[in-house]
């Protein structure tokens, strides 16, 4: 996470650049309703990890095999759905579309600044807003 911080004698800052905030996306809403009916709170990384093992197992599914070359071609040729929407890669193997957010550190509480992706369109479509 990258940090700018600003002081006064009045307030202390922090501006931090991080993921967005998965657990609000409408297409996680039933697997955070799961996980909080079992008690816990998919925070941080829970929801990426999540749909990393999604895109894993339908790889392997539609290429009928978890070997890797198998898997490599699988992943270079779909789109997967998951708890962050829809995922692709390109030809690097890096994930398409993905966007940071903004954060301001103020008052004892993060507020989300800029960037998320819109929740009218799909994580891999998302653009930036102001």
């Amino acid at each position: 996470m990258h940090l700018l911080c600003s002081a006064s004698t009045t307030s202390v800052s922090s501006i931090a650049f991080a993921t967005y905030e998965p657990r609000k996306l409408a297409s996680a809403a039933g697997v955070v309703k799961r996980f909080e009916a079992e008690g816990f709170s998919p925070e941080g990384y829970t929801l990426y990890a999540y749909a990393a093992i999604q895109v894993f197992a339908e790889a392997g599914r539609s290429a009928g095999s978890f070997g890797l070359d198998a898997l490599g071609k699988a992943l270079h040729n779909g789109t997967f759905e998951t708890v962050l929407g829809p995922i692709t890669f390109d030809g690097k193997g890096d994930v398409q579309g993905f966007r940071y957010s903004m954060y301001r550190w103020h008052d004892r509480a993060y507020e989300e600044i800029c960037c998320r992706p819109s929740r009218k369109v799909s994580s891999r479509a998302a653009r930036p807003t102001a």
